[in-house]
């Protein structure tokens, strides 16, 4: 007995001495411990099991990234704008950017230089991206007042001539006219929208309302317009794609009212922005942008009221204070858009935005970079004179890996308040999977499982924004996420990895 028991001692001491000089490096580095990461042979017992299907197809990635369609001449002027481009085309890596037709901005002297700038801001994303890397989509804003009803006054809509007819042959030959100008500066889209928010109040008068239904109603009709703008543009060698109606959201009825009145045929995806929408009962704290998870239903109805055609989600953001649960926020409004209402494409407001002073800094959030008043360092809240924001880390989990041709697989799993995504490359050899934890009070065990028995290769990397820790897209090396991995709460993580091929 007493043998036994001396041997016990020895062998608990040996054990001692083994945790405390004998931890591997992956399992001491601090790294690991803060990932939450737990490394071994087999899972635990509690992990969830989520099973990805790449037999199981779904649409394919044109494009994700965001808009640049205001402040230009700030971003152009601007101390460290170089550090600004390097951010947004070469950090991101984005594959689409989305401009305003500003000609009109040209033609009125408010910004004579504002196609230089935007042909500037062009160049520095091709120097980055590559131009076949990218595609650029135009929105039409302003409109020439010759064509506008009542200039300068709220509610404007399209002008009519002198029999009492909307001129909406003069409004497509416009629109030609002013894509001809993109096109001559260099800066031809790939896609374009007719008209931007045409269900907006058009407070400046600047723009033009457009309404559907009757057009001998107090707005034109956006689907009659549309028509015109065809014309105008058909013999166009270069046309580029055409996108509607880019409503402000999908609540209340609004796309569906606009694109059942329209003649869908004339369009090469539909658009729409989603500034309100969703469930409004169950949004969180009030707020739209936080509750992505109430859209799931009319995303559903969009998607099956388009059909096969491609669908864009072409705007949105917070509109309130930038906190650090943004950057879960809009990798869950992304991932719910490609997974419900079915998106090839989702394109965030604004990646850089201007502000003028720290009250309106701490206020704003608009953009993926808050770009300070660049003609004085003086009034500068920050050394460098920009503030990299939380959005702009929930979008890099989407944009990094997941490149037009990718297709959306599926993904099988049981858990609440998470949301997973799974796309993979055309030639089938690399997945990428983004997991959204929503939950305010708990974190998920998760592994991942491949339902075709795929061997995975060495190459394989999980990156995670913890917002909580306010820990922004951190890789975490030496783990397994098809062994066992760590959802914190309001946390993003994506898992890129390769597969041996036969």
């Amino acid at each position: 007995m007493k043998t036994q028991i001396c041997m016990n001692r020895l062998l608990w001491i040996a054990l001692m001495l083994i945790g405390i000089f004998g931890c591997s490096e992956e399992q001491s580095s601090e790294e690991n411990t803060e990932s939450g990461i737990i490394q071994g042979e087999e899972s635990t017992d509690n992990a969830t099991v989520i099973q990805l299907i790449p037999s199981n197809k779904y649409q394919t990635v044109e494009g994700i990234g965001g808009g640049i369609a205001n402040y230009e001449n700030w971003y152009c002027q601007h101390p460290n704008k170089k550090e600004l481009f390097d951010l947004i085309f070469k950090d991101l890596e984005i594959s689409m950017i989305r401009i305003g037709n500003w000609y009109e901005k040209k033609v009125s002297n408010e910004n004579p230089n504002i196609l230089k700038q935007q042909k500037e801001i062009m160049d520095a994303a091709v120097q980055r991206l590559g131009r076949s890397n990218f595609s650029v989509m135009m929105s039409n804003w302003l409109v020439t007042p010759d064509l506008i009803d009542r200039p300068k006054e709220k509610g404007a809509t399209l002008k009519r001539n002198k029999e009492g007819k909307y001129m909406y042959k003069e409004f497509g030959e416009w629109c030609r006219m002013t894509l001809k100008a993109y096109q001559e500066a260099d800066m031809a889209p790939d896609y374009l929208s007719m008209m931007n928010e045409p269900d907006g109040d058009n407070s400046a008068g600047n723009k033009i309302c457009l309404g559907y239904g009757a057009d001998d109603s107090e707005k034109a009709n956006y689907g009659k317009a549309l028509e015109a703008t065809y014309e105008a543009l058909k013999e166009l060698s270069d046309r580029p794609k055409l996108i509607g109606p880019e409503v402000l959201g999908i609540g209340y009825g609004t796309f569906s009212n606009y694109y059942k009145d329209l003649n869908s045929n004339l369009l090469n995806a539909a658009a729409f922005h989603c500034y309100h929408g969703g469930k409004i009962s169950d949004y969180k704290d009030d707020d739209r942008y936080s509750s992505a998870h109430t859209f799931k239903s009319e995303f559903q109805n969009l998607a099956q009221q388009v059909g096969n055609k491609s669908i864009m989600m072409t705007e949105n953001c917070s509109y309130h204070p930038t906190v650090p649960a943004d950057a879960v926020n809009i990798a869950h409004f992304i991932s719910n858009s490609f997974r419900y209402a079915n998106v090839t494409v989702y394109l965030h407001w604004a990646l850089l935005w201007g502000y003028a002073d720290a009250d309106e800094l701490k206020k704003g959030g608009d953009g993926c970079i808050a770009v300070e008043w660049p003609w004085s360092s003086s009034r500068w809240t920050t050394e460098k004179g920009y503030v990299v924001r939380s959005d702009f880390y929930g979008l890099k989990h989407f944009t990094k890996y997941i490149k037009p041709g990718w297709r959306r697989i599926g993904v099988d799993y049981e858990l609440k308040e998470t949301e997973v995504i799974a796309f993979q490359d055309p030639d089938e050899r690399q997945i990428a999977v983004v997991l959204i934890n929503y939950s305010e009070q708990e974190e998920k065990t998760v592994r991942l499982k491949t339902s075709d028995g795929k061997e995975v290769s060495s190459i394989r990397k999980v990156i995670q924004t913890d917002t909580q820790k306010e820990s922004w897209y951190q890789e975490l090396k030496t783990i397994d996420p098809f062994i066992e991995l760590l959802l914190p709460r309001m946390s993003v993580t994506t898992v890129y990895c390769k597969f041996k091929t036969n």
